[in-house]
């Protein structure tokens, strides 16, 4: 038989408004709001099942959300899933190019050119 899980009681007072006003939020990110509402649930004595059935998901997210918040809090509760990971490209060229140092003086303060006063075409 599996083992009931439930929510840890809040650490204070200021964790429990926390949570309680991000479950019942309307401007904040979906999956945030859906962690809160696990916890507050479970907080209501619902068990896994039935927190999933109420919000749309599996069990076994629940279970995994629950289990996050009790070992790690809020902070890491809300933290985003785990996706493709962001490219360095961009920021290795640019810490490259900083390493180089400034151009060449000589590039950087030649002629002008373009047309300007005195230029024909």
């Amino acid at each position: 038989m599996p083992k009931l899980l439930y929510a840890r009681p809040p650490a204070d007072a200021e964790e429990e408004r926390q949570i309680r006003k991000l479950a019942g939020a309307r401007h904040a990110p979906a999956d945030w709001i859906m962690r809160a509402q696990m916890i507050v649930f479970s907080w209501q004595g619902l068990r896994t099942s039935a927190i999933a059935a109420k919000l749309g998901c599996h069990m076994q997210t629940v279970r995994e959300r629950i289990e996050r918040f009790n070992t790690e809090g809020l902070p890491r509760a809300r933290r985003p899933a785990r996706g493709r990971p962001q490219t360095t490209h961009h920021r290795a060229r640019t810490r490259a190019a900083h390493r180089a140092g400034p151009l060449d003086p000589a590039r950087t303060a030649g002629p002008r050119r373009g047309r300007g006063p005195g230029r024909r075409r």
